[in-house]
Order: structure tokens, then C-alpha cells, then sequence
């Protein structure tokens, strides 16, 4: 396998490139129109200042079709359910119609909302992380608790009494229990006979009642009477809970497999980069075009598109007219499809299936 210093030649890049590159990144936003302007700041990863620059554009440009397609993206890589909320709402009164991203903002609204619903705890329980989250409980709406111990590696003694205690209330009130990350936390828990006072093998009973194991929670129970010469609490085996159920999802799209040569990650560095180029090369030497799915990208720095327009530039030949251009890109959402454009990448990128076009 090819490792990154194999990719391209040590003569590849002059020396003076980088900063040349660098110098051309900053300059950019300089010379492009507002919406570029917002794109460019989405590819560098910095989605809030997009926002910002966004809001205010909308306002004053309502008609603009490309500053919503772009307020979407944004919204949804700032992962802000309330605004995207607002965004459907503002589009439909604008425009007396729903938006052309309204089903794929509504399934984000609806992935935020149950994600906002958990809450993580840390990967080390001491007793101050514990009271945290038990003083939490007391504010929290609702009769429904989720939580979610799939980071869990470390529970104190301290921290797990504090946990009883305060579970014991929730449910001692009514609460209900709902867990995430059970079958990674119990596959990391240390065994029974490791578990040192009866608030730890309370715990392990809790959890392990609330994940479906029977056997081991009431093996537990019958090892804790005997070791503390006191029951567990009734609430451990009767109410602990339920665990979310896991599934494994996959993205579709309508993109063949056959049709696509690489997938690329959520964030291009200099390693994809220079793979990338790579795999350029090697498609135009044997004539072909690089077929790439561009689906999952938050984030392309410029600096990277600037260096990958460098490589394209010393490919064999420019494309001109309607000649096939040596990279074809699927899924592109709408801020990269704005940016390429911006860094000189147009006679080299031909997007399909475009998201937001």
C-alpha cells in the first residue's frame, strides 16, 4: 500500500507552493460575492461565522433561492433543530410553498431532537461527576430519564452510591429509565467479584436487568445478599429501565456502487489530498475520469481544493467544450458546488446528482 510520502513525486510541489496557496486561501473572499463569501467559510469549517454572515443576507435578499439552500447546510452542520425549524417556516411565508429541502430538514429536525434528549455521561465517574448529573435530575422535564453510558469506562465507589441514591428517587417519584450504550458499557464493567461495595453491585444489577439479562441481573442480586447480608433495592430489578434497541444504519443514495471510486470522508486534509491526487493520476494515464461521492463532506478546506487545482492543472490535458472532465462528483452538497467555481476548479469538476440543485 501506497503510504503519503509514496503518493507524489518529492518534485511535485515547488517549495514556495504552500505559502503561495495560503496566500491565495486568505485573499479569495476578498474578490467573491456574498454567497460565495459563505460557502468559502463552510468549506474552511467554520459553519457559525457562516451563519452569521447568512442571517442578515436572507433578510435582505429574500428572493435568493441559493442563500436558503445555503442556510440549510449550515443549520445543519451547526446541528440547530430550533433554527432549522424556523428556516421551513420563514421559507414556506416567503415563498407560499415548502421549501425544496423540507423533507431532508425535517429528518434532521427529528434525528436532533431525540439525540437532545440523551444525556451523555462521562467517561470517568468520580463523585463530583456524579453529584453533576444527580443535581441535572432534579431539574429535568418530564417523567422520562435517557441517558446514555456508552463512554463509560470508570465508575468510583463515591460516584456509584451517589447514582443509586439519586435513580432510587427518580424512580421512587415515578421516573421512568432509558438507557443507551448498555452493551458497550457492560462489555468494559468489571465482573461481580470485582464489584467492592453494594452501590457498584447495584448498579451492575440495575444495568443489566434494564439490558434484558435475567440470569446475571438475579445471579447478581442473590451475590450481593450474600456478600453485604442485605437485599438490593426492589426498584433494581423492577424498575431499571429499558435499553435503546441498536441498529445499524446505512446511507443510500442513488449513485451505483459501479459508478463511484471513492466515498469521500466528512473532512478533506492533506492525506486525502494527496490520495486524491493519487488516484487522479492514475485514472488519467489510463484515460478514464475519477468518480467521487461527495455526500458525506462537512468540510473542504480551501487551502486543499487550492492544492488539488494544482494537480489537476498538471494533468495531460485542460477540457475544453464538451469533453468529459477528469473528475465526476456525486452528491455535492450546495456550498461545495459554489466553491469550486471560486478556486478555479470548474473546466476539471462535473457534479451529478447534486444535492440542492
Amino acid at each position: 500500500m501506497d503510504t503519503p510520502s509514496q503518493l507524489l513525486p518529492s518534485a511535485a510541489f515547488p517549495p514556495f507552493l504552500a505559502d503561495l496557496l495560503r496566500g491565495v486561501a486568505a485573499t479569495l473572499p476578498l474578490a467573491e460575492d456574498e454567497a460565495t463569501i459563505v460557502a468559502l467559510a463552510i468549506a474552511d469549517g467554520q459553519p457559525r461565522q457562516a451563519w452569521q454572515l447568512l442571517a442578515p443576507l436572507i433578510s435582505n435578499r429574500p428572493a435568493d433561492p441559493l442563500l436558503w439552500q445555503l442556510a440549510f447546510e449550515t443549520l445543519t452542520l451547526l446541528a440547530d433543530a430550533d433554527e432549522l425549524e424556523r428556516l421551513v417556516t420563514a421559507y414556506a411565508e416567503t415563498f407560499g410553498e415548502i421549501p425544496p429541502f423540507a423533507q431532508s430538514a425535517q429528518e434532521r429536525i427529528a434525528e436532533l431532537k431525540a439525540a437532545s434528549r440523551w444525556q451523555r455521561w462521562p467517561a470517568t465517574l468520580s463523585a463530583e461527576a456524579a453529584a453533576a448529573l444527580a443535581a441535572s435530575w432534579s431539574k429535568a422535564p418530564g417523567d422520562e430519564l435517557a441517558s446514555d453510558v456508552s463512554q463509560v469506562t470508570t465508575v468510583t465507589p463515591e460516584a456509584a452510591q451517589l447514582l443509586i441514591e439519586a435513580l432510587g428517587q427518580w424512580v421512587k417519584k415515578g421516573g421512568k429509565l432509558l438507557w443507551r450504550g448498555l452493551s458497550d458499557l457492560l462489555n468494559r464493567y468489571p465482573g461481580q467479584n470485582l464489584l467492592a461495595t453494594a452501590s457498584e453491585s447495584q448498579l451492575a444489577i440495575l444495568w443489566h436487568r434494564a439490558a434484558g439479562h435475567t440470569d446475571q441481573a438475579e445471579a447478581l442480586a442473590l451475590e450481593h445478599a450474600l456478600r453485604f447480608d442485605t437485599t438490593p433495592p426492589e426498584w433494581c430489578l423492577t424498575a431499571a429501565g429499558t435499553a435503546e434497541k441498536q441498529t445499524v444504519c446505512r446511507t443510500a443514495t442513488t449513485t451505483s456502487k459501479a459508478t463511484v471510486d471513492l466515498v469521500l470522508p466528512d473532512g478533506i486534509t492533506p492525506p486525502h489530498t494527496e490520495a486524491l491526487i493519487h488516484r487522479l493520476e492514475r485514472k488519467a494515464e489510463a484515460g478514464q475520469r475519477l468518480s467521487i461521492d461527495a455526500a458525506r463532506v462537512r468540510q473542504w478546506p480551501v487551502i486543499e481544493l487550492l492544492t488539488l487545482g494544482f494537480a489537476l492543472r498538471r494533468l495531460p490535458h485542460r477540457p475544453r467544450g464538451e469533453e468529459p472532465r477528469p473528475l465526476l462528483c456525486h452528491h455535492a452538497p450546495r456550498w461545495l458546488q459554489q466553491v469550486i467555481p471560486s478556486v478555479g476548479l470548474a473546466p476539471w469538476v462535473e457534479f451529478v446528482d447534486n444535492n440542492g440543485s
